[in-house]
């Protein structure tokens, strides 16, 4: 009987040959409304803190040397964050799996937070004030119709910067796998196919990446990858 470390083992070696449409576009989706829910974190704290009005309500004056430094702070704990899930999200949906892991907290996740902060505040924002231009003074009902066009309007875009940057490479930072032999094989119960390399077979059986059951292999053909 062929025993299986983790789900993990043959996610990360496997590469997937074909996908619905519809499937991948739902991960891209979701993946875009992961994304979000961290910017739009990143935004109200990044908000709170250069904003007077949150030092004057607990009796002190705004200081603009600490409000930068604690900007600097968030950005950097937002962006490591970025990277985590990113590269969680990366190996269960995309098969990214050799990424760096100081790469993708270091580097991706804060470039992608950076990349979905500036589409936000300078594309987004200035659209939604357009639509709604009576904002400041409306009602709640209002309020929410234009947070919910916001977050419709960013969610694509955060989606697209994230399956961009986890799949930037760096070379020596990240473990490329080149060179390697990939065998084609098809899930008897769902039909999906994928790649995989030699360390994803146990026994002669893997798992398979979309519905987590295990199969013996059988080859349809090799490729290299």
């Amino acid at each position: 009987m062929a025993e299986f470390e983790s789900p993990a083992v043959v996610v990360q070696d496997s590469r997937k040959a074909s996908e619905p449409l519809s499937r991948v576009t739902a991960k891209f989706l979701l993946h875009g409304f992961v994304a979000t829910g961290i910017v739009l974190g990143f935004l109200i704290l990044s908000l709170a803190l250069s904003s007077p009005y949150f030092y004057l309500r607990w009796g002190g004056v705004i200081n603009y040397d600490l409000a930068l430094f604690l900007e600097a702070g968030a950005f950097l704990a937002f962006g490591v964050l970025k990277g985590l899930v990113d590269r969680r999200i990366g190996r269960a949906f995309w098969s990214v799996s050799k990424n760096s892991l100081l790469a993708d907290m270091f580097i991706r996740g804060p470039t992608a937070l950076a990349i979905s902060w500036a589409f936000a505040i300078f594309v987004a924002s200035p659209v939604i004030s357009a639509l709604f231009p009576d904002l400041v003074w409306a009602g709640d009902l209002y309020r929410v119709g234009a947070l919910v066009l916001f977050v419709l309007l960013i969610t694509p875009w955060n989606g697209l910067v994230a399956v961009a940057t986890i799949r930037w490479q760096f070379g020596n930072l990240d473990e490329v796998e080149t060179g390697t032999t990939t065998t084609l094989g098809t899930c008897p119960f769902c039909k999906a196919a994928y790649h995989y390399s030699p360390s994803a077979i146990v026994e002669g059986q893997v798992r398979c990446q979309n519905c987590g059951k295990s199969f013996r292999l059988l080859a349809e053909g090799p490729s290299v990858g």
